[in-house]
C-alpha cells in the first residue's frame, strides 16, 4: 500500500501529472488502499497459524515425551502402594526433564523472535517486517522515477534494457557485499565465508525460478508501457493492484484463505480495490 501512496505522491504532486480531478484521484487512492489492506488482511494466516507452523518440529518431541509420561504417572498412581524410594527419585527426574524442555522451548521461541541488525541492535520479528515493508514502500514506489528524468526515446520499451542492466548490477553488488561481511565475521576465511552463503539449489529451483524470473518480467515491462503511458501517479499505482490476481491464486490453488466468511470478505474488498482502479483510470488526464 505504501508503493501507491509513493508513486501517487511523485505523480500528482511532484511531476505535476494531469489529472481531471485531484480531490476524486486521491479519493480513488484512499479506496484502492482500504480495499487491499482489507485483501492483506484477511488473507494472512493467523497468529495461532504462525506458531504452529513454527513450533511443529519442536513440540512434536516434547508431546511425545508428555503422553507417555502421563501414561507412566497414570501406572505408577495405581500401584502407588508398590513404589519405592527408587521408583519415587526417577518419576521426580522424569517431571524436572519435562519442565527443562519446556523452558528451553520458550527461550528457543523467543530466541526466533528476535532479530540481531549491526550486531547489537535487537529488533523484534514484527518490527523488522513493518520496517522492510516501508523501505520496500518507499523505493519500489519510486522504482519508476529514473524514467521521467530519460529522454523520449529511452522512455516506455526503451527503458526495458536499462533497468535489466541496473537490476543486474545491483544484485551482483549485493552478493559481494554479503560475502564481504561474512569475510569480515569469519576474520578473513575466503572458503568460511562463501559456504555460509545461501546456496543457489539449481537442481530444484532452475524451472520454478526461471518460471517466475520469467512472470515478473513480462509483468515489469507491462508497469513500464503502463507508466509510460498513463504517468507515474496513475499508472504505477494501478500496477500494484497485482495483489488482486496473487489473492486469487492464494484462495483457489493454495486455500490460504480458510472459512466462507474470510473469503466473502476478501472479495468485498476486492471489489472495493477495483472500483478505485476504474475511477482512478477515469481521472486520468487526457
Amino acid at each position: 500500500k505504501t508503493q501507491k501512496q509513493v508513486s501517487f505522491i511523485w505523480g500528482i504532486f511532484i511531476f505535476k501529472e494531469p489529472v481531471k480531478s485531484i480531490v476524486l484521484a486521491c479519493f480513488a487512492i484512499v479506496l484502492m488502499i482500504i480495499g487491499l489492506w482489507g485483501m492483506s488482511y484477511y488473507s494472512a494466516p493467523t497468529a495461532t497459524d504462525n506458531d504452529d507452523m513454527r513450533d511443529q518440529d519442536m513440540l512434536s518431541s516434547t508431546d511425545d515425551d508428555d503422553d507417555l509420561y502421563n501414561q507412566s504417572f497414570q501406572e505408577e498412581e495405581e500401584e502407588e502402594d508398590g513404589l519405592n524410594v527408587e521408583e519415587e527419585d526417577m518419576v521426580q527426574q522424569d517431571v524436572l526433564f519435562i519442565e527443562q524442555q519446556q523452558s528451553s522451548l520458550s527461550q528457543r521461541r523467543r530466541k526466533k523472535d528476535v532479530i540481531f541488525c549491526f550486531s547489537n541492535v535487537q529488533l523484534s520479528r514484527r518490527n523488522a517486517g513493518l520496517i522492510a515493508a516501508c523501505a520496500n514502500g518507499l523505493w519500489g514506489g519510486s522504482i519508476m522515477v529514473p524514467m521521467h528524468y530519460s529522454g523520449k526515446s529511452t522512455r516506455g520499451l526503451g527503458y526495458v534494457i536499462s533497468f535489466a542492466i541496473g537490476a543486474t548490477i545491483i544484485t551482483i553488488l549485493l552478493w559481494i557485499l554479503r560475502y564481504a561481511y561474512h569475510l569480515y565475521k569469519t576474520k578473513g576465511s575466503f572458503v568460511q565465508s562463501y559456504y555460509i552463503l545461501p546456496s543457489f539449489h539449481f537442481k530444484v529451483m532452475w524451472l520454478p525460478g526461471c518460471i517466475a524470473g520469467t512472470l515478473w518480467s513480462i509483468g515489469n515491462v507491462g508497469s513500464i508501457i503502463s507508466v509510460h503511458r498513463l504517468g507515474e501517479g496513475v499508472g504505477y499505482s494501478v500496477v500494484q493492484a497485482s495483489m488482486f490476481v496473487s489473492g486469487l491464486w492464494g484462495i483457489f490453488w493454495y486455500k490460504e484463505v480458510k472459512g466462507f466468511w474470510e473469503r466473502i470478505k476478501w472479495f468485498c474488498s476486492a471489489i472495493v480495490t477495483l472500483i478505485g482502479i476504474l475511477l482512478l483510470s477515469y481521472e486520468h488526464g487526457s
